[in-house]
């Protein structure tokens, strides 16, 4: 697709991942980065593509956090977190992550609220 951005001269917008930086805790569009799954690789994998070769059009790669959305259920353990605490907290009657997880906070953005970012 970027490619065909290219020779048109279209701007390219993709959604990357915050899975691309692991868990060194840096968030840096210029770290290393150390993808932890299948997909945070092939995000970074893309990422360094489009960082790596000369386009002329114009491009953006959004590194989004936690996305969930509906109709996730099919993904089973490649669903959301969100998800998996919210089906977790209907059976438990609360969440509970790990030991000191009360210390930690998360952001998550609705999948539309990604499409409206990109539009």
């Amino acid at each position: 697709m970027i490619n065909e951005c290219n020779k048109f001269n279209k701007h390219f917008i993709y959604a990357s991942s915050a899975g691309v930086y692991g868990n060194e805790g840096i968030f840096s569009e210029t770290s290393k980065g150390v993808p932890l799954s299948p997909y945070a690789w092939s995000k970074y994998l893309f990422d360094r593509y489009v960082l790596n070769n000369k386009f002329n059009t114009t491009y953006q790669g959004i590194r989004f956090f936690n996305v969930y959305g509906r109709y996730e259920k099919h993904k089973k353990e490649q669903m959301s977190v969100f998800h998996k605490f919210y089906n977790y907290s209907i059976k438990m009657k609360e969440i509970y992550l790990f030991e000191g997880s009360k210390n930690i906070y998360r952001d998550f953005i609705y999948v539309e609220d990604c499409l409206n970012v990109i539009e």
